[in-house]
């Protein structure tokens, strides 16, 4: 007749093979959603609702620290003079639209027949329509239009953006303007009789995410 087993044995003995029985579901689970076999649609629903409230829970947190790291800045502004934060957010100047200058036009370099380039002269203004420096991406194109009555179809003759970091390069001030510089130079050069040239100018202002344009015809 066998023996009795002592019970502590037989009670870690049963421990054991209940805490190898949960291990080895853990894991035939995780490799079953690893590899896409949910056991039915409410199985996989369960598991995209988890996923679902883990994401936002991540992104309440990351909400609520942005607020109160906003609430922190503001109590911080205020405490300078005492001014209301919102009061000296709406006094600073922000671009409301871009213009391009009447100075800007095309050049000739060399004295022969035919333009090698333009010289684009751009303002930002406010809401009150006075410069304003500006921080953003600027893409400026030159398209030239054919005659009336020509075969050809209109082509793009010069392109260039101005990226963030290269517009304080950009920025002018002279007696006769303030403004941005943008010169471009064209794939060849070109005379009055090949057509209309249009100048097509879209900032993209990374303060405000706002997107501002402006064209103008030169004359060749």
């Amino acid at each position: 007749m066998l023996e009795a087993m002592p019970s502590h044995r037989s009670t870690n003995l049963a421990r054991g093979i209940a805490a190898f029985g949960l291990c080895a579901l853990v894991v035939v689970s995780a490799c079953s959603r690893r590899a896409g076999g949910f056991k039915d649609p409410l199985d996989e629903a369960r598991y995209e609702r988890d996923q679902l409230e883990i994401e936002l829970r991540r992104v309440t947190a990351e909400r609520n620290e942005l607020r109160a790291k906003l609430d922190e800045l503001t109590a911080k502004l205020e405490a300078v003079d005492g001014v209301p934060a919102s009061v000296v957010i709406d006094s600073m100047p922000r671009c409301a639209g871009i213009r391009i200058d009447r100075l800007t036009g095309l050049y000739d370099r060399d004295g022969e027949p035919g333009f090698e380039g333009i010289d684009v002269y751009l303002i930002p203004i406010d809401a009150r329509d006075r410069f304003v420096q500006i921080s953003g991406t600027l893409q400026v194109v030159a398209t030239l239009y054919p005659p009336p009555g020509s075969d050809e179809t209109e082509r793009v003759v010069a392109r260039r953006i101005v990226e963030p970091k290269d517009m304080r390069e950009a920025y002018r001030s002279t007696l006769l303007s303030t403004h941005y510089s943008v010169p471009l130079e064209l794939g060849r050069p070109i005379t009055s009789l090949e057509g209309t040239l249009v100048l097509l100018v879209q900032f993209r202002d990374v303060l405000t995410g706002q997107t501002h344009s402006a064209e103008r015809i030169l004359k060749i």
